[in-house]
């Protein structure tokens, strides 16, 4: 049997230090128990803890992570009823001890050596955080084309976590080992970033004194988004929080930061400046605005003919477009905020507790989601109503808000880069305590009701009907009294009254 090898800062085998793997997890049913095998597997050799923070889920991931937490004693499970990452992450290193914590995701593949090699190269170095390659592999021709950009300079930037590169400090990494005394100095994840919560951190990290450092030597398997809208929808998140952490650190600004905002305005005034041309018949200024898209063009070609070996001269044209899904047309900067510059109408999903199909045309709520979508779309929205049961498929990614009608039934927001809102139009008693810090805004139809603070915080948002569709009755107008809604057989005081 071989011998396993060891770096120099690992010979004295008894002063290993501990290690944290810190998960959070939602609805991962698919891919938790694939993902804790390849955790304990590992070949690290020190006293290792593995802890899952579950966010509520749709799936059985809260039922599998207690399971695998009572058949391994290094596993703990810690709920995470925000839902959101940055949160789940600090409740995962709150429960842990560790020396060193490390940062992982339920849907990266993680090498068997991931942890020795991070560990090792974090006390080898000297820094604070260590990370390696985020190595973007498909599996379907589209996963791979994305796969081919995320891989290539031109379509990502040149940041050593996504291109490669020789090991040194670097600005930010992928996932992270970190020294818990790091993490301490900073106060931990800032919960208020939905995205970009690592690129943040690892600034305050540096800012502190401290210095974040890149291998080549750990690899993760990272698998792409599955659909050209989960892309876009995936980078114009991005694209509003890194925003949002140039807003907080002016002095992070750069130059690969605005290339794509300043490539698409570019291509766009040179559009407008040919068009004025065409329709001037200046043959000469309408080839002139015609240049930035060529330049672009050309740019294009010449990383996909660089990106595949040359014996692969048929993989150079398929790169071509793999390149080109990078041009950037998502993303822009205006008055403080990020804007898609394409004009794209906003895409609204409104989510009721009424039941699908045509049971659900029983209930009010399906009648003033309808109502109200078509209120939106008369505004220039595309809004549609759904029910529960549609509230988290693979669809909301292509979603920009996401508003749930909060009555008999809790929705738990998913993992998606949409804006998440929260109103409770009926039964607030039914609402649950931290149901209201899953969402970005949480709103209540009454500027009366006063919840306990652990259920949340509501601001007043007041609810108005289609006169049209409810109107009163001659009683109604005579008593001053307006019940909407079907009593479905229940005793209600404002009906008796």
């Amino acid at each position: 049997m071989a011998t396993r090898k060891y770096p120099w800062c690992f010979k004295n085998m008894d002063s290993l230090p501990s290690v944290a793997i810190v998960m959070p997890v939602l609805n991962e049913e698919a891919h938790l128990e694939n993902a804790i095998d390849r955790l304990t597997a590992q070949d690290y050799q020190g006293e290792t803890q593995i802890v899952i923070a579950v966010a509520p889920s749709h799936d059985r991931t809260a039922e599998i992570a207690a399971k695998l937490a009572q058949l391994n004693p290094i596993i703990r499970v810690v709920a995470n009823p925000s839902g959101k990452t940055p949160s789940a992450l600090n409740a995962a290193i709150g429960a842990s001890q560790s020396e060193i914590v490390i940062r992982v995701d339920g849907h990266a593949l993680i090498p068997v050596d991931y942890v020795r090699v991070g560990v090792e190269t974090l006390l080898r170095s000297g820094a604070d955080n260590v990370g390696g390659i985020m190595a973007a592999e498909g599996v379907t021709p589209l996963q791979k084309a994305i796969a081919s950009a995320m891989t290539s300079k031109f379509g990502v930037g040149g940041a050593a976590f996504h291109v490669g590169g020789g090991e040194g400090e670097s600005l930010t990494v992928y996932l992270g080992c970190f020294r818990r005394s790091a993490l301490e100095r900073v106060g931990g994840y800032d919960e208020s970033m939905v995205r970009a919560q690592d690129w943040e951190m690892n600034h305050r990290i540096r800012e502190s004194g401290g210095r974040i450092w890149f291998t080549p030597d750990m690899v993760v398997t990272y698998r792409p988004r599955s659909s050209l809208r989960a892309l876009g929808s995936q980078y114009f998140g991005y694209g509003t929080w890194r925003r949002e952490v140039a807003r907080r650190y002016r002095e992070t600004i750069s130059l690969r930061y605005l290339a794509a905002p300043v490539l698409v305005m570019g291509v766009l005034l040179g559009l407008v400046i040919s068009a004025i041309g065409l329709a001037t018949s200046l043959s000469a200024l309408a080839w002139l605005g015609l240049i930035p898209l060529a330049v672009y063009a050309l740019g294009v070609i010449a990383a996909s003919v660089r990106t595949p070996s040359r014996s692969e001269p048929r993989q150079a044209v398929d790169c071509l477009s793999r390149n080109a899904l990078f041009l950037g047309p998502w993303f822009s900067l205006r008055s403080g905020k990020v804007v898609k510059l394409f004009k794209r109408t906003p895409q609204w999903t409104i989510v009721t507790s009424a039941p699908k199909g045509e049971a659900g045309k029983q209930w009010g709520d399906y009648w003033f989601a309808t109502d109200l979508a078509q209120a939106l779309n008369a505004e220039g929205v595309n809004a549609k109503v759904v029910s529960r049961a549609g509230a988290n498929t693979e669809k909301r990614d292509a979603d920009d808000v996401v508003l749930v009608l909060r009555g008999l039934r809790r929705v738990v927001p998913s993992n998606t880069s949409a804006t998440w809102m929260l109103w409770v139009i009926s039964h607030p008693e039914l609402v649950e305590p931290g149901e209201a810090a899953q969402y970005s805004r949480a709103f209540a139809a009454s500027d009366h009701w006063d919840p306990a603070p652990e259920i949340g915080e509501f601001r007043p948002l007041l609810q108005a009907t289609n006169t049209t569709r409810f109107h009163p009755v001659e009683s109604a107008e005579k008593s001053g009294v307006l019940f909407v809604g079907s009593t479905r057989g229940e005793f209600r005081p404002i009906v008796r009254d």
